[in-house]
């Protein structure tokens, strides 16, 4: 790190002699790579992992250091819902957080639609919940709901919002916390399998707290 720090104390300089400002981004010019990539982590500290699912999500990470913003976006995302009796439940992983302790200070997820897959019936109505567990049941709560509670979705196909009430910490130690979409869809309105294509964006605001 004594060198990441006398390079940055020179190009500091530099812009100071030039009457520019220095400015606190990823270096990308004829810097050895090796420095290059250490200013990087330096300034960009840990960021998380997104699952593609067939290049349907893709995510745009901010921040510095331990201070992260992830706008995850999702375009079309396959959901599939297993409904042959009572309540269609299904999810899938959106993003995955390094392992280690998170403080998650906000999750708002903003305009999720579906569009319907065969075998529900048209203007189906379900709920939406992000949890860091894939839901494996007819309810939406605990870990199925701990980053974004369980929102009504009457039809599927109007856009609705999902808010975290209140920042939370987890524990991802052991095993990096996900972040996952979970969806029902009501009784009524599914009689099998479906699979529901959902859009709409993820915004999560958090801190990396180190791993122990």
């Amino acid at each position: 790190m004594k060198k990441v720090a006398w390079l940055i104390a020179v190009m500091v300089f530099v812009s100071w002699v030039a009457g520019g400002t220095a400015q606190a981004a990823p270096v990308t010019s004829f810097v050895v790579p090796s420095l290059v990539d250490e200013i990087n982590d330096a300034l960009n500290g840990n960021a998380g992992d997104v699952s593609a699912n067939g290049g349907t999500v893709t995510v745009v990470e901010n921040g510095a250091g331990p201070y992260r913003q992830s706008i995850i976006t999702l375009a079309s995302v396959p959901v599939v819902v297993v409904g042959a009796s009572g309540i269609g439940f299904g999810g899938v992983k959106v993003y995955d957080f390094p392992q280690g302790h998170i403080w998650v200070e906000k999750v708002v997820a903003d305009d999720l639609v579906s569009t319907e897959g065969s075998g529900i019936s048209g203007g189906a109505g379900g709920d939406y919940g992000i949890g860091t567990v894939i839901v494996a049941g007819t309810s939406l709560s605990s870990t199925y709901v701990d980053l974004g509670p369980s929102t009504s979705a009457d039809p599927i196909t109007n856009a609705v919002d999902v808010t975290l009430s209140a920042a939370a910490g987890f524990d991802g130690s052991t095993a990096a916390k996900d972040a996952n979409l979970n969806m029902l869809i009501d009784d009524a309105d599914i009689a099998g399998t479906c699979t529901n294509l959902v859009s709409g964006t993820i915004t999560i605001t958090w801190t990396f707290l180190g791993d122990d």
